[in-house]
This record gives C-alpha cells, sequence and structure tokens, in this order.
C-alpha cells in the first residue's frame, strides 16, 4: 500500500492527483496518515437550550432562524456581521468577520444552518465566524465527523469520500509495523485499528487513543532509524584535524568586543572537537542573538587554517545573503573571499561558483539548498555549519556532509529545546547552550493588546518612524481568502494589512510587503529596501522569522498572535533590539481563551527563550494535538513533541534498550524490524525537520 499511487481511487485522475500532491498526499499510505486537525459533533439534536445546560466542547452544527436583519459594525479595522438566531428554545449570537456582503443574502425569519463552536460570551452563546453549510450538506451524520487540513481545490467532502473508499479494504492495505509483542508490551491498538479510528471515531477518546498509537509508531520509527545512524557516525575518524589556532586566536583580538564566558567555553568545546579522534558532530543553541555566529566563524577560521574549505548553509535566500555579507566583512582582513551560492543567481553564476568550489578557490562559502543539488562538488570539504538547523530535513544535512570526506557537521540552532528533550532528539550529538547575552543589548520591552488600541499602537508606530527607526509588522496570512474549509478566527493577512497601513499611516512612511510567496530576487530586493531605509514599515509573513538582521528595526508588531507557538514569536521578536535603540514587541490578540492569554502574557513577561520553552513544554497538554502546531522545532503527521513528551520518552527507551542488544540490528528477530526501519526512514525523514 505505501508505493500505491492515489489515482487507484474513484474520482482521482492525474488533475486532482496533483492537487492532492500540494497537500503531501501521493499514496494511499499519505492518504491514510492525513490525519484530521478536529473532530466535528454533527446532528447533535441539541436543542440551544440544551447547549447552555451541556456546554458541549465540541464544534456543533445547526439549524437555526433568523430572529432578526444582520448588521455590519463597520467600526474598528475589521468589518463585523452580527445576527441574532433562535430555535425556540432559546437563542444566540453569531459573529462573521470580513463578510458584510452577508447581509445582503440573509434576511429575518429565513432559516441558516452553521458550523462552528458555540462559546459563553458577555450576552449569552455566541458563535464566532462559524461556517454556513450549503443547502445539499447534511446535517446528520453518526458520531463526529473529521475535519482535515486542506489546500487549493480540495474539500472536506471529497477527502472525506476518498477515505471511505479506502477504509473499506484496510485490513488488507495496513500491513503492522511494530512487533506484536511489543504492542502487547504497551497496550496499544493494531495499526490498522488506529487507522480506522482515527478517521471514524465514536468518541474522542477514542480519537486520542489512536493518534497515540500512531505516535508511538512515528516516534519509535524515527528514534530507531536516527540512533541506528547516530551509532554509526559515531565510529567516523578525525580526517580534518586541524593545525593551529593562529587565526582564531588573530580574529579574537580584531573584535571589538571580547566573547562572552559562555561564547569562550562553547569556541573551546568545539576546537577541541577538531583536534579530537573523532569527526565533530555538536549542536550549539543559543538564545536570539547570544552571538553564535562569532563561535562559527571562529570554527570556520580553524578548518580554513588547516587548508580546508568551510561552509554555512542557511535555511533561506534572505539569510544566505545576509550570513555571506556579514563573513565576508569578518573575513576580509585574512584576505578571503567568501563565495554565495543561491537558486535565484543565473545559470552563468552558479557556474562559476562551482567551479570555485570544486576547484578550492573558495575556502569559506555560503547557500541554501543549492549546495546540496547535483553537480555541486568540494575540493577540500572539512567543515559543514547548518544554521537554523530545525528547517532542513535530515536529509538534506546528510546530502551536504556526503560531498566531503566525513567533514566536521556543527549545527546552530537559535530556537531553544529544553534539556528534558535535546539529549533525546540528538542523541548522537555533544550539545552546547550560548545563555548569556554580550554586555550592552537591551531587554526587549513586550505588550500583549487588543484591537482597540490600535490607534495608540499606530501613533506609536509613527513615532518610532520619525526618530528614524524602523518597524515590522507580521501576519499569520499572505492574503485574507486562504482560510480553510470551518476555520472559524478572525485572521489578518499581510497582503491586506500592508494596504491599510500605507492609506493610514503619515504620508512620507513607506510600507513594503515580503512574503514567501514571492520570488527570490524580489524578496531580496524588498530586504534591501528595508534595510537601506527606503521602506520604514515592513509587513510581513513569517519569512521573517529566521535570522533577518536590521539593526535600526525597533519595533515588532505581531498580528494574531494567538495563531503563532511560542517559540515561533520569541524568534519573530528577536528580529528587533539587534542595535543600541531600546526596542519593543507589541502582541496584538483579541483571543477571550484565558490559557491562551496565559501564554501570550507569559511571552511579554520573559526574555529567556529556555524559560519559555521549559514553559511550553509543561503546560502543553494532548489536547491540543488537533489544535495549531508549534512550529520550528520537530513535525510529526500524528505526535507532537511538545504535548507527546512522556511518549517521545518511553519510545527512547525502548529504542536504546533494543539498540544496547543489537546496535546494528543483525539478530534474525529484527530483520523485518530493521526494514520497516529504512522503508521508514526514506519514507518520512526528509519530510521531517529538526
Amino acid at each position: 500500500m505505501k508505493a500505491t499511487s492515489i489515482q487507484v481511487l474513484k474520482g482521482v485522475g492525474p488533475k486532482k492527483a496533483r492537487t492532492l500532491e500540494a497537500i503531501g498526499i501521493r499514496t494511499l499510505e499519505d492518504l491514510l496518515t492525513h490525519l484530521p486537525r478536529e473532530y466535528v459533533r454533527i446532528g447533535s439534536g441539541l436543542s440551544l437550550e440544551e447547549v447552555r445546560r451541556k456546554r458541549p466542547k465540541e464544534p456543533l452544527a445547526l439549524e437555526l432562524r433568523l430572529l432578526g436583519d444582520m448588521e455590519v459594525d463597520g467600526n474598528g479595522r475589521v468589518p463585523r456581521t452580527r445576527a441574532r438566531l433562535g430555535d425556540g428554545t432559546g437563542s444566540c449570537t453569531a459573529v462573521w468577520f470580513h463578510m458584510p456582503f452577508l447581509k445582503q443574502r440573509w434576511r429575518k425569519g429565513q432559516t441558516i444552518r452553521i458550523l462552528g463552536r458555540l462559546e459563553e460570551g458577555g450576552g449569552g452563546l455566541v458563535f464566532l465566524a462559524p461556517r454556513i453549510l450549503g443547502a445539499s450538506e447534511p446535517l446528520e451524520y453518526p458520531g463526529l465527523t473529521p475535519v482535515y487540513p486542506l489546500g487549493k481545490g480540495i474539500t472536506q467532502t471529497f477527502l472525506r469520500g476518498l477515505l471511505s473508499q479506502v477504509l473499506e479494504g484496510l485490513e488488507g492495505l495496513a500491513r503492522e509495523t511494530i512487533p506484536r509483542e511489543l504492542l502487547a508490551q504497551e497496550g496499544l491498538m493494531s495499526r490498522s485499528d488506529a487507522l480506522r479510528t482515527i478517521h471514524r471515531p465514536d468518541s474522542l477518546e477514542a480519537a486520542e487513543a489512536a493518534r497515540q498509537r500512531l505516535a508511538f509508531e512515528e516516534f519509535f520509527f524515527f528514534q530507531l532509524g536516527a540512533q541506528f545512524e547516530r551509532g554509526l557516525a559515531r565510529q567516523v575518524r578525525n580526517l580534518h584535524p586541524l593545525e593551529s589556532r593562529n587565526w582564531v586566536t588573530r580574529f579574537q583580538e580584531g573584535l571589538p568586543f571580547p566573547l562572552t564566558p559562555d561564547q569562550k567555553t562553547v569556541l573551546e568545546e568545539i576546537l577541541g572537537d577538531m583536534e579530537g579522534p573523532h569527526a565533530m558532530n555538536r549542536l550549539v543553541q543559543g538564545d536570539v542573538g547570544s552571538g553564535k555566529t562569532v563561535v562559527a566563524a571562529c570554527a570556520m577560521l580553524a578548518m580554513m587554517e588547516a587548508g580546508r574549505q568551510a561552509v554555512v548553509m542557511a535555511p533561506t535566500e534572505v539569510l544566505a545573503r545576509q550570513h555571506h555579507a556579514s563573513l565576508s566583512s569578518l573575513f576580509g582582513p585574512f584576505g578571503l573571499e567568501v563565495g554565495l551560492l543561491a537558486g535565484s543567481m543565473t545559470a552563468k553564476e552558479k557556474k562559476e561558483a562551482r567551479t570555485r568550489l570544486s576547484e578550492g578557490k573558495w575556502l569559506a562559502a555560503v547557500g541554501t539548498h543549492a549546495l546540496v543539488q547535483d553537480g555541486v562538488e568540494f575540493a577540500s570539504l572539512g567543515l559543514v555549519v547548518t544554521d537554523e538547523q530545525h528547517r532542513f530535513g535530515v536529509r538534506q544535512r546528510e546530502v551536504l556532509g556526503g560531498k566531503g570526506e566525513c567533514p566536521h557537521m556543527l549545527v546552530m540552532s537559535a530556537t531553544p529545546i529544553p534539556r528534558t528533550l535535546a539529549w533525546i532528539l540528538y542523541g548522537d550529538m555533544d550539545i552546547s547552550a550560548i545563555k548569556t547575552m554580550p554586555p550592552g543589548r537591551q531587554e526587549i520591552k513586550s505588550f500583549l493588546v487588543d484591537g482597540s488600541m490600535e490607534e495608540r499602537v499606530l501613533a506609536f508606530l509613527e513615532k518610532e518612524v520619525e526618530t528614524g527607526r524602523q518597524a515590522y509588522v507580521v501576519c499569520p496570512l499572505v492574503e485574507g481568502d486562504g482560510e480553510e474549509e470551518g476555520e472559524a478566527p478572525e485572521v489578518t493577512d499581510a497582503t491586506t494589512r500592508a494596504r491599510e497601513l500605507q492609506e493610514r499611516l503619515a504620508p512620507g512612511i513607506q510600507v513594503g510587503l515580503l512574503h514567501g510567496k514571492m520570488r527570490p530576487k524580489e524578496k531580496q530586493a524588498v530586504m534591501e529596501r528595508f534595510k537601506k531605509g527606503e521602506i520604514q514599515v515592513l509587513v510581513s509573513t513569517t519569512v521573517i522569522e529566521v535570522g533577518v538582521d536590521v539593526s535600526n528595526a525597533t519595533l515588532m508588531l505581531v498580528e494574531n498572535a494567538e495563531r503563532f507557538g511560542l517559540a515561533q514569536l520569541h524568534q519573530l521578536r528577536g528580529r528587533v533590539g539587534r542595535g543600541s535603540h531600546q526596542s519593543y514587541c507589541i502582541l496584538f490578540s483579541d483571543t477571550r481563551n484565558p490559557l491562551v492569554r496565559e501564554k501570550l502574557n507569559m511571552l511579554a513577561r520573559t526574555a529567556d527563550g529556555f524559560k519559555i520553552a521549559e514553559y511550553d513544554l509543561e503546560r502543553r497538554g494532548p489536547g491540543e494535538a488537533f489544535g495549531n502546531r508549534q512550529h520550528g522545532i520537530l513535525e510529526f503527521r500524528a505526535g507532537d513533541l511538545w504535548a507527546d513528551a512522556p511518549l517521545m520518552r518511553e519510545t527512547n527507551r525502548l529504542v536504546r534498550s533494543l539498540l544496547e542488544r543489537d546496535p546494528l540490528l543483525e539478530a534474525p528477530a529484527h530483520q523485518e524490524l530493521k526494514r520497516e526501519m529504512l522503508a521508514y526512514m526514506e519514507r518520512n525523514m526528509r519530510q521531517i525537520v529538526l
């Protein structure tokens, strides 16, 4: 089944197959592991009075009558359409955002069918942004109905129909992957039962049990494969030992500031690795602005002094070009030219770059994923530095490392990982941490506000720009029409927000727009204008989350902050405060969820990324696994690294015990397990990001 094309299903031709491929569905296995993000209880038979008494947690589909004409509130930055609805036993309010046209479509006395969550508001029950069901959509379904992540041209009804076809013959398709004795030992259901249950659960408890079973499988094979390969990697000899530290000493003497104690400690650990008997494989964790780049530059200089090449692999071209500029400046006194290889370069420029790398004319180079493409060779690659490593697939790093003769590997992360998890995720690696900040760096003042503060915040933004400073405004979406079916919250999109701010801010303030759908050269042009001060306010999606460095930017505004994970918000905040001026981060959120507000308030109170990570780990529970994921660390289909930390530790214990007994999985009883592990890694490891 794993390799069976999705086109064997009725209703899937070549065109629809391409649409499904855009959301990661190519095979029947992909379809079965495209899991629901939540469940809807449709056709509950509850009246509004019963809803008020029973307070069901699930979204509901109800047929209600309009008690009056809809009203549109045009005040503020978001138009809101309100309607009073009832069913004879009670009444409620429905609120839609950015949909004033509904007032023209619906009139008092009409019946409307809506799907959403009913919450208790100040004036009674409230439907926030419910989806209006079409006349052909059934209102009565047994049990819980899954709601799936969608893509353009894909509907819930279509996906559910495809899954129904596959689930009918599931017994012959879903081959067991975990040894049966291990399933029995851990009290887990079979794989076929888990897949059937997660798509057709009788209760939320049953769905959670199925998810746990599938998460166990993911964690088990992820750790088995990773630790199996890591065991092999530990045997690699150091083929690129250092010859001297003279360049490192000279470099430090030329810096306008001394290294912090943490920087000195970590640098000594790195240089000790590269002088030791085995190839270095080290992870350096450091909060935003802690000075990881300078430490990496020292490691690169030490390797280049030995006559070997050192390269930095960055996840985005914006960051790659930024590293290229900073390293060129740092290495200039040594007469070293830093090369660049990026996707937007012309064919002629790429050919010249590949030639310089293969002939050894560049000892230092920076690039994006273009570095791992076929045709890129190195004369003597001795050190690979992977920046923001969690954004690369495991295979990408392995391919780059494979282009040299067992080079040293140094991975840098600005996303703090609690020690309780780091030893599991990076068990093969020596782990270093830079926790102290360079002297003179001011703490960023952070605030959580709601939409009522918008005018005051924009006035503050204008004041900052008047004093010569610049600002970021980050939105969760590129455009406002991209919401999935059933999506509820009011969301500010970057395209609309950029247009609004250009109209509302004082004349002379130039607003720019940056997002991931732009071509690399377009993004680079916008960033260059922002760096030069030609753009004062940059409206962006999270494309600026990683490593963008504009020291004159002092204000970060985040729209719909509840839509982001804590680690992601902390990264965004780190884009300001990189100069000598006081900087600010303002989080906009109208959420009334007390748990979410507490999370955002915690970020406003705390600047320490490691404390933020520990807080997030302690408070995220299994119930969040079907909601918005914490971005940036590690993503699985069923498992959630934070919510399922105990399960990750348990599978880590089982894998370690297994490999202690049979490090190479050579025992006859382990051959099937080894085949499953290799198949899992080939199928999934390129999709998992670290």
